[in-house]
């Protein structure tokens, strides 16, 4: 994914399904300097590349 899609979606009122590496993550912040993005599962808060987020159920 992009980061200009990553900032939609953070910034939707709406619900967008977003997994990374084929789990369900929400993305909780941004860092447009190192496109980097902190997304959190079930079970704990991660941070990865914006480019290995997938919108969608894969």
């Amino acid at each position: 994914m992009d980061y200009n899609r990553a900032r939609e979606i953070l910034e939707s009122p709406d619900i967008i399904q977003v997994q990374y590496r084929g789990r369900p993550v929400w993305i909780e912040n941004l860092d447009p300097e190192g496109k980097s993005a902190s997304v959190s599962t079930d079970t704990e808060t991660l941070t990865v590349s914006v480019r290995e987020l997938n919108e969608g159920k894969g």
